[in-house]
């Protein structure tokens, strides 16, 4: 499908390609690009002790800021500030420090959990990506 699409900061009249249903979205780096049909959050977790989680933010255009949560010895959470449906989540995490496991649940305490399999400490510079389809 093309579109014209016109950049009235520009001044131009700007072909753009993409799929029945695709979004149109603007970045400082290419202009008007078709958008990619979910927002992500990206950031790098990390947490020690009986302290929450800290995340160092690379990329994030959900709509809010997640606020992790330590429940308990390896066991973290965040609640979406917004309505939230877990069939249009997906999760992605690496690397796997020290080979121990992870997984994500959704739960009653939090939208999204993560879990470690030996408690505290497991968490380091761990990179997570979070994408909720529109």
């Amino acid at each position: 499908m093309n579109l014209k699409l016109f950049d009235i900061n520009e001044g131009l009249w700007i072909d753009v390609s993409g799929t029945p249903g695709s979004s149109l979205e603007y970045n400082d780096v290419s202009g008007w690009v078709v958008g990619s049909g979910y927002k992500s959050y990206i950031a790098q977790l990390s947490q020690t002790g009986s302290n929450d989680p800290t995340a160092i933010v690379l990329q994030n255009n959900l709509g809010f800021v997640p606020d992790w949560k330590r429940d308990s010895g390896g066991i973290y959470g965040f609640n979406w500030d917004v309505d939230f449906n877990s069939d249009k989540c997906a999760i992605y995490l690496s690397p796997l420090y020290q080979f121990k496991a992870f997984y994500f649940d959704y739960t009653a305490e939090y939208d999204v959990t993560l879990y470690t399999a030996s408690g505290d400490d497991y968490i380091n510079k761990t990179t997570i990506e979070i994408r909720y389809y529109n």
